[in-house]
């Protein structure tokens, strides 16, 4: 499939689609993924470009923008029928994935990873409507104190491999962990 957005096939039936996922129908959010996830795939791996294992990358930052799509989805935010807000949400999650994968591989290694000049620069941000601040803090304070060492420690720009030095768990462990905390923290402060 091409990487360029504008090359999708039309999607006839999308407000159709959007509106069974509203009410929970499942198979409709398989098919908004479906559709999609080739398309945003693409460009991830593309923006990545050199970047040290950006096939890895795509897999993680696909189930986070879904994770996070569907629930906007869901609770009816925006005129998502059309299909150019629905592509500028993805693109924007995808976007801002991108930009906070970089300037975490950046701060750990000292190095700064370019990302291709291909990314809109229009895309809206989906974290513009939240003081980001106020809510790392919100989710730093419901945090259970012995993940919030991990928490800080991510939040500070370190990789996964370095926060698991000195532990008897496995980065990979580590990163599904507060992962998880974080979903779970989201969850009871309504985010999604």
């Amino acid at each position: 499939m091409a990487a360029d957005p504008s090359e999708l096939p039309p999607f006839q039936d999308l407000p159709e689609v959007i509106e069974r996922v509203r009410v929970g129908d499942q198979q409709a959010a398989l098919r908004l993924v479906r559709y999609y996830e080739p398309m945003l795939r693409t460009l991830i791996r593309e923006w990545l470009g050199g970047t040290e294992r950006a096939g890895e990358r795509t897999s993680d930052f696909m189930q986070s923008v879904w994770g996070h799509a569907i629930p906007i989805i869901r609770r009816d935010e925006g005129d998502l029928h059309e299909p150019g807000a629905l592509l500028s949400l993805l693109l924007g999650m995808v976007r801002q994935k991108i930009k906070d994968h970089t300037a975490n591989v950046g701060a750990v290694t000292g190095r700064q990873v370019p990302l291709d000049n291909s990314i809109p620069d229009d895309c809206p941000d989906p974290h513009d409507p939240i003081d980001r601040a106020d809510l790392l803090a919100k989710v730093r304070d419901e945090m259970p104190i012995d993940i919030r060492g991990f928490f800080d420690l991510w939040l500070s720009g370190y990789a996964w491999p370095k926060i698991a030095e000195g532990t008897d768990r496995s980065p990979e462990a580590i990163r599904k962990e507060v992962s998880r905390r974080i979903n779970m923290i989201a969850e009871s402060l309504e985010l999604f």
